[in-house]
């Protein structure tokens, strides 16, 4: 009966931020055709490559230690973690500023639109912050409401703006992310507090959860740069219009991957923090495995076989390249919606050691692939072995889990024959479809 009502907790939490998630990701997608043919892919990659950068830097705000605010069970330490966050994320932000005042990006001139860079890096460090604040205080509906409204605004401003090019795309994004703070903010943290919090309360939550910045900071830090530096690496090498027509795809496909993957991950990460057994934290850890990989098999057939008539229709056709790129990028998404929620159990185990360490492979294992395939492949094959190397390093992640939770590794392989199954299944069904409608016309 208790597993039950965990279980149905679990899954009504998931649905709240998921609601706010889905209709925020709604809107980002039903105004993308019209942001598709407002924008050139030239002034979308900008945008993309600036994007990029913000995501690489941003896991450095508050060093991680973000991370740590669902593991205390006291309250009050929580909340000077939270001081802490903010302690760390200011002089950070200044430390961004200063550096981006000497460097120049004239390459890919973009240096006036980086600008607006430290201002929203401290919006987005702090809704990393809030946002994990608000899921141990279990406030899952507010981050719903904020992500609903971050969303909404951003598309509100580039529609309005779309005369500044990649400025009216980027003075969106950060006024998406001030709205989104303020939301989350409520309630949460008070700006008298920050500087009055006991200093040896601060040291002793700094000190018993350093590990977040000694090893989990190098892992996010990898894993930001392994999915951003595509984007970066192609604008640099293809130019800005190969970043664009790569962004997109990278976020058509990622857009399932921050629905659901987030949510997921978030309230799983909440729960598995909470879990008093092994066996319950296994059984999550299988549960959400299993439903993920089912939940990612038919848009990822989908995309798979008919990528280039989907973008080509519904993004224009400037952008029918970026449904080429899309197919050859399905495998990578998979593997990464499947296994992202399941990261966070290296915080809850304090394996960030081992992360750090799997995923600095990763990262350096792509981008010998970007620099070395930029160099002697083209754009196309280039992205068919940053797929397959990512894939690779997604199920090296999978087997470390499943190793380190003790996970009967015959319970896992029957899961993988069901899944590949159903996949097979679907990928006939729809090659069969295809060649009835359109095979004799």
């Amino acid at each position: 009966m208790k597993q039950k009502i965990e279980k149905d907790s679990f899954f009504k939490s998931v649905g709240v931020i998921l609601s706010g998630t889905v209709f925020a990701q709604a809107v980002t997608l039903f105004v993308a055709p019209f942001i598709t043919r407002l924008y050139s892919p030239s002034e979308f990659g900008l945008f993309a490559v600036y994007i990029s950068v913000m995501a690489i830097i941003v896991v450095l705000g508050s060093l991680r230690y973000e991370m740590a605010i669902l593991l205390p069970r006291k309250r009050r330490d929580a909340y000077s973690i939270l001081i802490l966050c903010f302690l760390i994320a200011m002089p950070i932000s200044i430390l961004v500023f200063a550096v981006l005042s000497y460097l120049s990006f004239s390459s890919l001139q973009i240096s006036a639109y980086f600008l607006f860079l430290p201002f929203a890096f401290f919006a987005t460090v702090g809704c990393q912050i809030l946002t994990k604040w608000q899921l141990r205080e279990k406030k899952f509906h507010r981050i719903a409401v904020s992500r609903v409204a971050q969303s909404s605004l951003t598309a509100a401003v580039q529609l309005s703006f779309f005369k500044g090019g990649p400025l009216g795309l980027i003075a969106a994004h950060f006024l998406g992310q001030v709205i989104q703070f303020i939301i989350l903010k409520k309630n949460a943290v008070f700006a008298r507090d920050v500087f009055r919090e006991n200093k040896k309360k601060l040291e002793e939550v700094a000190f018993r959860y350093r590990r977040f910045p000694l090893f989990d900071t190098s892992y996010a830090v990898f894993f930001a740069a392994g999915q951003q530096s595509p984007t970066v690496l192609l604008g640099l090498m293809f130019g800005p219009s190969a970043a664009g027509l790569y962004a997109l795809s990278e976020r058509v496909l990622s857009a399932p991957l921050n629905v659901i993957g987030g949510a997921v991950g978030s309230v799983f990460f909440s729960h598995v923090s909470d879990s008093t057994s092994v066996l319950e934290r296994n059984q999550m850890i299988l549960n959400v495995y299993t439903k993920m990989f089912y939940l990612s098999l038919m848009p990822a057939v989908i995309i798979f076989l008919f990528g280039e008539e989907v973008f080509g229709y519904v993004f224009g056709e400037a952008w029918i390249e970026a449904g080429k790129i899309a197919t050859y990028l399905v495998p990578f998404f998979v593997s990464q919606f499947v296994v992202s929620p399941l990261i966070t159990i290296f915080a809850v185990l304090e394996e960030q050691k081992a992360a750090a360490f799997l995923q600095g492979a990763i990262f350096f294992a792509r981008i010998i692939v970007l620099i070395l395939g930029s160099m002697f492949w083209s754009l196309e094959t280039v992205v068919v072995m940053f797929s397959v190397v990512s894939v690779i390093g997604a199920i090296l992640q999978l087997c470390f889990i499943f190793w380190r939770c003790k996970i009967p590794p015959l319970l896992v392989l029957f899961n993988h024959i069901k899944i590949a199954l159903v996949f097979l299944l679907l990928l006939v069904f729809f090659e069969f479809t295809n060649y009835w409608i359109f095979g004799n016309v």
